[in-house]
């Protein structure tokens, strides 16, 4: 009698158990499909071009001023041609606005056209890294109370960043960016943009 109670305790024990184990699953499914409504579809696998646009600082140290800084504001715009999911090629262009140097006596402001090689890594949930490597021309002007002149210099550049995306296709972006010896000037600009797929 005793083993047949055991027996029939251990079926609704077993039957228990699997009802309870159906209803959780059932729940997780639910909470599986209930999440993914508020998640971000995939990016496209590789977008042919990207266009970014972005506002900024940028910290100048002249060189022939024993290294005095000042900083302008700047804007960036730039065109992407992919390579493949992780490389792409960049032509982009920088305007920095005017500034009035102290030492120097000058007003220099100007704009900087730059091609680089950007490489991407791979998403992290919403978030990828990137870097840049390339060359620059520069058309700088310098105006004082009689002068004005100009200068075109060229040089390589490097710099980082990541991208938040934001919607399948747009990216918030943040990156810093390296200019050396633009004309006895270095610049350091910080960027906060926007990074379109196309």
């Amino acid at each position: 009698m005793l083993l047949l109670k055991t027996k029939g305790f251990l079926a609704v024990s077993a039957s228990v158990l699997l009802a309870l184990s159906f209803s959780a699953q059932v729940l997780a499914d639910e909470v599986y499909e209930s999440s993914k409504a508020f998640a971000l579809p995939a990016p496209a696998s590789v977008p042919e071009w990207r266009v970014r646009g972005a506002v900024g600082l940028a910290e100048i140290n002249v060189d022939v001023a024993n290294d005095d800084y000042d900083q302008a504001t700047a804007f960036d715009v730039a065109l992407q041609k992919t390579i493949d999911e992780q490389v792409a090629i960049e032509l982009g262009y920088v305007s920095f606005s005017d500034f009035d140097h102290s030492t120097l006596n000058q007003r220099i402001g100007g704009d900087v056209l730059k091609l680089s090689v950007v490489g991407y890594s791979l998403y992290r949930g919403q978030h990828r890294y990137f870097f840049r490597f390339g060359g620059y021309k520069s058309d700088l002007d310098a105006t004082t109370a009689t002068v004005a002149s100009s200068d075109t210099d060229t040089g390589f550049f490097g710099g980082f960043g990541v991208g938040f995306r934001i919607a399948p296709q747009l990216s918030v972006t943040t990156e810093l960016n390296y200019l050396n010896a633009v004309s006895d000037i270095n610049f350091t600009q910080i960027f906060l943009g926007l990074e379109y797929e196309i």
